[in-house]
């Protein structure tokens, strides 16, 4: 998401969403993803890391 201020509804529907991340899941998946691959799961961010597509070719 955005580093802008949300306010309204913009505010209501990101704390949502925030409150439905689940940091578990992640973890699990990036231990998955790493056993699959067989390579250490890049850090700098979980979405961003997949959204190229690169970890998800391999």
């Amino acid at each position: 998401m955005s580093d802008q201020r949300k306010f309204g509804i913009d505010r209501e529907i990101a704390a949502k969403l925030a409150s439905k991340y689940d940091v578990g899941r992640e973890v699990e998946a990036r231990q998955w993803i790493e056993t699959v691959v067989g390579e250490p799961f890049p850090y700098e961010g979980f979405q961003q890391s997949l959204k190229d597509g690169v970890i998800l070719c391999k």
